[in-house]
C-alpha cells in the first residue's frame, strides 16, 4: 500500500520537474529570439518606441487637431459628428463602375424635406470642419509613448462628417452649384491629407475612407464636365500630392513596435499573473475562468509569447512593409503574395499561433492602399484629360498628346493602359493586382480587388456642364 503512493509521489514530482524544464527552456529560447530580433529591428534603423515615429510638433493655430471641436472629440467620448437616422448602409452605386450615386437612396434619412433642406442643419459643423482642414499641418494630441489610448477610437466619429461632406457635394453637382461642391471635396481631400503622418494604422484606414468618399462626387464633377480650369488646376495639384504608400509602411512599422511592447509587458509581468493568458482566442469574448487560465499558464511558456511576437513582427515585415516603396509609387503584389504563402505554409506552430489571422487581413489593407493610390493617379490624369477636353472639345488619341509625364502604375511601374470609347469617352486603368492586362474587365464580388483590372472611365455621353448658381 506503501509503494503507490510513493510511485505516485514520484511520478507526479517527474511530471513536474519537467514542465518547469519545459517553461525554462522554452523561455530561454523566446529570450533569445527576442534579443536577436530586436538587434536586426535596431540594425534596420528602426524606432525602439511609437513616440519615434510621431509626426513632428505643430504650433496649435496651424494644426488641424487642435481645433477645439476636433480636439474635443479626440479626447473624448463625443463623436466628431453623428449619422442622422435611417442613413442608408450602401450608395447602391460606384464611380468604379461608372455609376453614378442616386441621391433618393438618402431620402429616408431627411424624412418630410429636401436633401439640401435636411442638410442645412449640419452646415454650422461642416463648415467649422471645412475651416479647420484649410489649416496647415496636423498632429494628434496624444502621448504616442503610451499607445494604444482610449482616445484614439474617438477617430471613427469623423467618418461620419465625411460622409455628409460627400453627400452635400453630391446634392451641389445636381443643384448646379459647383464652387459648393468643390469645396467639399477639397475638404476630404485635405482631410486625407492632414493624417498622413499619423503613425497609428487606424489613422491610416481613415484616410481611405476619407479617399472614397472624395473621388466619388470628383468622378460625377468630371463626368458632369462641371470643374472649371482653376477648379481641375487645383483638384490635380491636391491629388498628386497624397502618398497612400510611405504613409501605411510607416503604421506597419509603428505596429512591429506596439508588438514588441505588448510583449515585453507579458514577460515584464509576475511569473505567477494570469493576466497575459486571457484574450489569447477568438472564443474570449467571454472572461475564460481561472480553472482554464491556470491551465494555460501550466502549459503555455511565456517563451512562446515572445516567439509570437517575433514571428508576428517579421511577418508584418516582410508580407506588408517590405512589398511597400513609397518613394517611387510601387507595391511589389508578387513579393508580398509570396511572403503570405510561406507564412500559411509554416503557421501552425507554438512560435505562431497567436498570429494565424494577423498577415492576411493585414495584407488586405496593401491592396487597399494600392488601389486608392492607383485612384488618385488616374483622378489626377482624369483632371488633365479633361482640360484637353476643354479645348479640344474631345479627349486625345494618345496620353502623350496630354504634354506632361506619363502616370506609371503602381502595381509593376508601366504606363496606366488609356483607350477613347466609340462613345467619346476613355477608359484609363491600371493591371490591378494580379498584374494582368484584363482588358479593362473590372472585377467582381469579393474578388473585386484581386481579380480583373482597376478602372477609371467616363462615359463620353453628352452631359451639359453644371451651371452655376449665383451664389457660387
Amino acid at each position: 500500500m506503501k509503494i503507490l503512493p510513493r510511485r505516485t509521489l514520484y511520478a507526479t514530482a517527474s511530471l513536474l520537474l519537467l514542465l518547469v524544464l519545459f517553461h525554462l527552456m522554452e523561455n530561454w529560447r523566446g529570450n533569445r529570439a527576442w534579443r536577436a530580433w530586436q538587434a536586426e529591428e535596431t540594425a534596420s534603423g528602426q524606432p525602439p518606441s511609437l513616440a519615434g515615429f510621431a509626426p513632428p510638433p505643430v504650433p496649435d493655430g496651424d494644426n488641424f487637431a487642435a481645433v477645439p471641436r476636433v480636439a474635443a472629440s479626440v479626447k473624448g467620448p463625443q463623436p466628431l459628428m453623428v449619422l442622422p437616422a435611417n442613413w442608408p448602409t450602401s450608395q447602391g452605386a460606384d464611380w468604379r463602375r461608372g455609376q453614378h450615386v442616386d441621391l433618393e437612396a438618402y431620402r429616408a434619412a431627411f424624412p418630410n424635406t429636401e436633401l439640401k433642406k435636411g442638410l442645412e442643419a449640419y452646415g454650422d459643423s461642416l463648415d467649422e470642419i471645412a475651416r479647420a482642414a484649410q489649416r496647415p499641418a496636423c498632429r494628434l494630441n496624444i502621448d504616442y509613448s503610451a499607445y494604444p489610448d482610449a482616445v484614439v477610437p474617438n477617430l471613427v466619429g469623423f467618418r461620419a462628417a465625411g460622409r455628409i461632406l460627400q453627400l452635400r457635394a453630391l446634392v451641389a453637382l445636381k443643384n448646379g452649384q459647383t464652387e459648393a461642391a468643390f469645396q467639399d471635396v477639397m475638404t476630404l481631400l485635405r482631410l486625407v491629407q492632414h493624417f498622413e503622418k499619423e503613425p497609428i494604422l487606424l489613422c491610416q484606414l481613415l484616410r481611405m475612407a476619407y479617399a472614397s468618399m472624395a473621388v466619388q462626387p470628383l468622378w460625377e464633377g468630371l463626368d458632369r464636365h462641371a470643374w472649371s480650369v482653376a477648379q481641375l488646376d487645383e483638384l490635380q495639384g491636391m491629388l498628386a500630392r497624397v502618398n497612400f504608400l510611405t504613409a501605411l509602411d510607416r503604421s506597419w512599422k509603428a505596429e512591429r513596435v506596439f508588438q514588441g511592447s505588448q510583449s515585453r509587458w507579458v514577460n515584464g509581468s509576475s511569473i505567477w499573473s494570469l493576466e497575459p493568458y486571457k484574450g489569447l482566442f477568438k472564443g474570449d469574448s467571454i472572461a475564460p475562468g481561472r480553472p482554464t487560465l491556470v491551465l494555460r499558464w501550466l502549459v503555455i511558456p511565456r517563451g512562446w509569447f515572445l516567439q509570437n511576437a517575433v514571428r508576428g513582427a517579421r511577418v508584418l515585415k516582410e508580407s506588408v512593409s517590405d512589398p511597400l516603396d513609397g518613394k517611387a509609387h510601387l507595391v511589389d503584389a508578387r513579393r508580398q503574395d509570396a511572403a503570405l504563402k510561406r507564412f500559411q505554409q509554416s503557421q501552425y506552430s507554438p512560435y505562431s499561433f497567436l498570429v494565424t489571422s494577423l498577415p492576411p487581413a493585414l495584407a488586405a489593407q496593401n491592396i487597399r492602399a494600392a488601389r486608392f493610390q492607383v485612384d488618385f493617379l488616374q483622378a489626377a490624369t482624369a483632371c488633365a484629360l479633361e482640360r484637353y477636353h476643354r479645348v479640344k472639345g474631345t479627349y486625345p488619341e494618345r496620353l502623350a498628346e496630354l504634354g506632361t509625364p506619363l502616370p506609371a502604375d503602381v502595381i509593376g511601374g508601366q504606363p496606366l493602359v488609356y483607350r477613347r470609347t466609340p462613345e467619346g469617352g476613355y477608359l484609363l486603368y491600371s493591371l490591378g493586382w494580379n498584374g494582368l492586362d484584363d482588358g479593362g474587365t473590372v472585377g467582381q464580388g469579393q474578388n473585386a480587388l484581386t481579380e480583373g483590372d482597376w478602372v477609371w472611365t467616363l462615359s463620353g455621353r453628352p452631359t451639359p456642364r453644371a451651371k452655376a448658381s449665383a451664389n457660387d
